[in-house]
């Protein structure tokens, strides 16, 4: 429950101030993300009715492993890649 609320408290915060989207945009954005929960809510009852409560968290913890490696590696590599873009876009400065 806390979670949620820091959710709902943190997101407007994050949003407007520190990515500074529109106030329409983070309204679109955090409806998006409100209609993600009741979906998400949603899919969790119909998976209940046709599979055993334990192989759910099994299935879940996988997912999230796989997603974590492929966004950290995704994180290096355009890290690495924005790194290179940086170096030939912006010229060395003579003293």
């Amino acid at each position: 429950m806390g979670a949620l609320f820091a959710h709902i408290a943190g997101s407007p915060v994050a949003l407007m101030g520190v990515h500074e989207l529109s106030a329409a945009t983070c309204a679109v954005i955090f409806g998006a993300s409100a209609a993600c929960c009741v979906g998400a809510a949603q899919a969790n009852a119909r998976l209940l009715k046709r599979h055993p409560p334990r192989v759910l968290p099994a299935v879940a913890a996988t997912l999230l492993g796989a997603a974590s490696l492929v966004l950290a590696f995704t994180a290096f590599t355009g890290a690495l890649l924005a790194e290179r873009w940086r170096r030939r876009a912006i010229p060395p400065r003579s003293i």
